[in-house]
């Protein structure tokens, strides 16, 4: 037969509840082994194609670095001068078809 408490609420006694997450989880932490936190290096084996890409990185890093803005700057200019072009035309063929519509 069930106490007096479980019968009447229908749950554990919160004594007994929180005795049985202590055993638990005592038990439960002292198996726990964390993951090996070393990932295995990919170029151990062959120490040249690191050392290669290290100074194809670096090459690369240097070429942006010292010529980033000019090619941003081009590029921005570029844009603008199409930008600017465009809308001139779009302008010049809606004037355009204003005459046309007017009979002129």
């Amino acid at each position: 037969m069930l106490p007096a408490t479980r019968l009447m609420t229908g749950r554990i006694p919160l004594r007994r509840f929180i005795a049985g997450r202590m055993t638990i989880r005592s038990q439960s932490t002292s198996s726990y082994q964390p993951p090996n936190a070393q990932k295995p290096n990919p170029h151990a084996r062959h120490p040249e194609a690191l050392r290669l890409r290290s100074m194809l990185t670096s090459i690369q890093r240097d070429f942006y670095k010292n010529n980033g803005r000019p090619i941003f700057k081009s590029f921005l200019i570029a844009v603008a001068t199409y930008e600017v072009i465009y809308w001139s035309w779009l302008k010049l063929e809606s004037l355009e078809t204003v005459q046309e519509t007017n009979g002129s």
